[in-house]
């Protein structure tokens, strides 16, 4: 029996299915909780079918969230085979997983080839770019935090992602993926420390946040989910943990310079404010969004090991199966087996 018949679903039970639509039960990011109590009843877990799909709209050119999504939306025949699916999860992939993607989030452990992690660090780096081309007060305070070493990591990271990927082929790949998974380690470490002295210290230089954001979470999720490629399932539940705590400390610090209507998405009247103001405003509530988002997928990630672990499935066959998955998109795994 395969990993995924014996842990995984592709069809939603239908007591999930009655449940989001009764809304007893809603999507949080890469899990599906108890709207009561909070509790984890479902993870979910992006499959091959998702890769291929980002890197074909990268290639298309449909690279930003939106577009993303209303092509996937759209792409029935390419979402729908075999109807595994059923209506519930498919507006759940289509109005959440696209964005969380190519946010630098994911859904379960991380999947996604080197092509659609080489594109996320590219649009980092144009984003750092445009942050140290302004010339305004915003130039001088981006470049004390955006040194030099932020070009090399950033190159570092995307050699990790690209050695990941080669792992899959390798016949002996548990040296190589220790290798990046302490790589990954040591960059993540590197962008969180940036990020946190952007919230901290800088809290006028917002926007800076944003790009070591994404890459923090995206050197997190490589350090996971080479762990758990290696099958050292109990050291990715470990880092899993411990990125969630650094994403809570980062919350705990924009929470220090970000009014709490923020954090709630609420949207002031903003008319007639200055344009600084509704600039700074809308840099930080997008911050409040990121954290969140990327720190519940990072939960999420923490959760599915714990389960691994839990049912002693292999971490490698794990993640080499939802690879291999082409008949639905997003897999469910109960969380309260």
């Amino acid at each position: 029996m395969s990993v995924i018949d014996s842990i995984l679903l592709r069809t939603i039970p239908e007591a999930a299915r009655m449940g989001l639509e009764s809304g007893d039960l809603a999507v949080f990011g890469s899990v599906i909780r108890s709207s009561k109590t909070g509790q984890i009843a479902y993870h979910l877990q992006e499959t091959g079918i998702i890769g291929d799909a980002v890197s074909s709209l990268l290639q298309s050119g449909l690279s930003g969230p939106l577009g993303m999504a209303s092509q996937v939306a759209g792409d029935a025949a390419l979402f729908r085979q075999g109807q595994r699916i059923q209506q519930t999860v498919d507006l759940i992939r289509a109005s959440q997983t696209a964005g969380m993607v190519m946010s630098g989030a994911t859904l379960g452990v991380s999947i996604v080839g080197f092509a659609v992690i080489a594109n996320k660090i590219e649009r980092v780096e144009c984003q750092l770019h445009d942050l140290l081309s302004r010339q305004d007060e915003l130039r001088a305070k981006v470049g004390e935090i955006l040194d030099d070493r932020m070009t090399e990591d950033l190159v570092r990271l995307r050699t990790a992602a690209q050695q990941m990927e080669e792992s899959w082929t390798l016949q002996n790949p548990d040296a190589q993926l220790d290798r990046v998974a302490n790589e990954g380690h040591l960059l993540g470490n590197r962008f969180y420390e940036k990020a946190r002295t952007t919230l901290l210290e800088a809290p006028g230089a917002m926007e800076t946040a944003a790009p070591l954001l994404e890459a923090f979470s995206l050197a997190s999720n490589v350090r996971v989910a080479a762990r758990i490629a290696a099958d050292e399932v109990e050291a990715a539940e470990g880092a899993a943990a411990a990125v969630t705590s650094q994403f809570e400390a980062l919350i705990d610090a924009s929470n220090a310079t970000c009014p709490p209507i923020i954090l709630k998405n609420a949207d002031p009247d903003l008319e007639g404010l200055p344009d600084k103001f509704v600039s700074d405003f809308t840099a930080r509530r997008d911050i409040a969004r990121k954290l969140r988002l990327a720190g519940e997928a990072m939960e999420g990630s923490q959760g599915i090991a714990s389960l691994l672990l839990k049912k002693g499935v292999s971490g490698r066959r794990y993640l080499a199966e939802a690879r291999a998955e082409k008949s639905a998109p997003v897999l469910l795994l109960n969380a309260c087996n």
